[in-house]
């Protein structure tokens, strides 16, 4: 089994574990679920903006409304990028 997917079955169980980007709507979630890359139109940011982070750094993937991730993603930036 892949290590992606014990860390998707570890966040159901302990679904904050990892930091979250979260979708700006399930419509986006197919996509993800079918293997596309997650990219930065389809986050929603929150308020506050994003915490400080290292690029290559593992998030878990939720959408709205589900507190249970439903993929693992890695960070290609540094969120001076998001936050600007």
């Amino acid at each position: 089994m892949p290590a992606a997917h014990i860390a998707v079955y570890a966040l159901w169980k302990v679904p904050h574990l990892l930091p979250a980007f979260t979708l700006k709507g399930g419509e986006v979630s197919r996509y993800v679920i079918g293997g596309a890359d997650l990219m930065f139109p389809g986050i929603s940011i929150p308020p506050e903006g994003f915490h400080s982070f290292e690029a290559g750094q593992p998030w878990a993937v939720k959408v709205p409304g589900n507190p249970a991730p439903i993929a693992v993603s890695f960070s290609d930036f540094q969120p001076k990028v998001l936050n600007s």
